[in-house]
C-alpha cells in the first residue's frame, strides 16, 4: 500500500548579505520599556474608592481562578498516578501472559515413574549430545526414531559448519505432550546472518535414561521440503508451526466444509495453507489442540496435495503429534 506524502507549502525569502553584515531578522515589533504619560495619568485617577473596589474585585477573581487551577492541577496529578499504576499493572499482566504463552500448551503434566532431570543435568546432557562425532556414542544421548546414528552425526557436523558453536542454552523445564514426559532446552546459534534457535526435547526411554529426540531437534521432514514444494511429491510428513487462517480457494473454497491453517517452518520461506475436513478425525484433533486458548502451535502432520489446489495448498491427512516429538500413537487417534 502506498501512502501519499503530505507536504506543507512554505514561502521562503532569501536575503543576500556580505560577510560581517548583521543578519536580517525581518520586521520586529518594538516593545516599549514603560507606560506612556497618558497611561500614568489614568492610573492616578483610578486610585479612589471606586478604584479600590475594582482592585478588590480583581483580587477575588484571581483568588477564585487560582483555586480552580489548583484543583485542576491536583486532579491531573491524581489521574497521572492512576494511569501510571494501571499501565504498570497492565505491563505486569502482559509479562505474565507472555510467560504463560512461552509454556507448552500441552495437556497436564504427565505422571511418570522417572524423575525429570534438573536444570544443570538437562543442559549438560544437551551440550554433550551436540558435541558427539562418534556414531557409537549417539544411542547414549539421542532418541533416534527412524534415523540412523550416521544421519545424526552427519547432521551435527553440517549444523556446526553452518551455524557455529551453540551460544546459549536455556532450560524450559516440562513440555509434556502426546502423553509423553518431555523437558525442553532452547539452543541458540550465532548464525552468519542472524541468530537461530532449535528446541532440544528430552524424554526418557524405557529404562528411564533421558535422551534428546533427534528428529524433533533436526526438524526432520519426510521426504523433504524440496520434494514437497518443488519436485511434485504428493504426500509427506512435516514438522510445522500452525496458526488459524481464513484463506479458502480452489478445491477448499467452501468454508463450511474445511478449517484452514497457516503452516510455517524455520527451514522454508513460504507460508503454506493446510486444510482439515470438518467432521474428520483430523478436524476433531486440531479442535482439541487449539481449544486451549492458544493461537500458535507446533505440530507434526501428514499433508497431501489435492487436484486443483494451488502450490501452497495441502490437505491435512493426519495429525501425528501436537508437538514435534512422535509418540507410539498418532494424536488424531487419541479420541477414538
Amino acid at each position: 500500500m502506498k501512502f501519499r506524502d503530505v507536504q506543507r507549502s512554505v514561502k521562503a525569502q532569501r536575503y543576500d548579505r556580505s560577510v560581517g553584515d548583521a543578519p536580517v531578522l525581518g520586521k520586529v515589533t518594538r516593545v516599549t520599556r514603560g507606560a506612556s504619560k497618558g497611561q500614568r495619568r489614568r492610573r492616578r485617577r483610578s486610585e479612589g474608592p471606586r478604584g479600590q473596589r475594582q482592585s478588590s474585585r480583581r483580587r477575588r477573581v484571581v483568588l477564585v481562578w487560582s483555586s480552580v487551577f489548583a484543583v485542576l492541577t491536583l486532579g491531573l496529578v491524581v489521574i497521572s498516578v492512576w494511569t501510571w499504576a494501571n499501565k504498570n499493572k497492565g505491563r505486569g499482566a502482559a509479562e505474565a501472559l507472555a510467560a504463560e504463552a512461552a509454556k507448552p500448551p500441552g495437556a497436564e503434566r504427565v505422571v511418570s515413574q522417572f524423575e525429570s532431570p534438573g536444570e544443570e543435568e538437562a543442559l549438560d546432557l544437551v551440550k554433550k549430545a551436540l558435541a558427539i562425532r562418534d556414531e557409537k556414542e549417539v544411542p547414549n544421548y539421542f532418541r533416534l526414531g527412524r534415523s540412523s546414528p550416521a544421519e545424526v552425526v552427519g547432521f551435527l557436523r553440517r549444523l556446526h559448519e553452518t551455524e557455529g558453536e551453540p551460544q546459549f542454552f536455556d532450560w524450559l523445564s516440562s513440555m509434556d505432550a502426546n502423553g509423553m514426559l518431555l523437558d525442553g532446552v532452547m539452543v541458540t546459534y550465532p548464525s552468519q546472518e542472524d541468530e537461530s534457535k532449535r528446541l532440544a526435547f528430552l524424554t526418557p526411554n524405557e529404562k528411564g535414561r533421558w535422551l534428546v529426540d533427534y528428529e524433533a531437534f533436526a526438524r526432520v521432514v519426510t521426504p523433504g521440503w524440496k520434494d514437497l514444494l518443488q519436485k511434485g511429491t504428493e504426500q509427506g510428513m512435516v514438522r510445522v508451526l500452525m496458526a488459524s487462517d481464513n484463506y479458502y480457494n480452489g478445491p477448499f473454497r467452501e468454508e463450511e466444509g474445511w478449517l484452514a491453517f497457516g503452516l510455517a517452518s524455520p527451514d522454508i520461506d513460504e507460508i503454506l495453507v493446510g486444510y482439515a475436513r470438518k467432521g474428520s478425525p483430523q478436524f476433531d484433533s486440531l479442535q482439541r489442540m487449539f481449544g486451549k486458548e492458544v493461537s500458535t502451535r507446533r505440530a507434526t502432520l501428514e499433508i497431501r496435495k489435492v487436484e486443483g489446489a494451488g502450490p501452497r495448498q495441502f490437505e491435512i491427512s493426519r495429525v501425528l503429534a501436537e508437538d514435534w516429538v512422535l509418540s507410539g500413537s498418532p494424536f488424531d487417534e487419541a479420541g477414538k
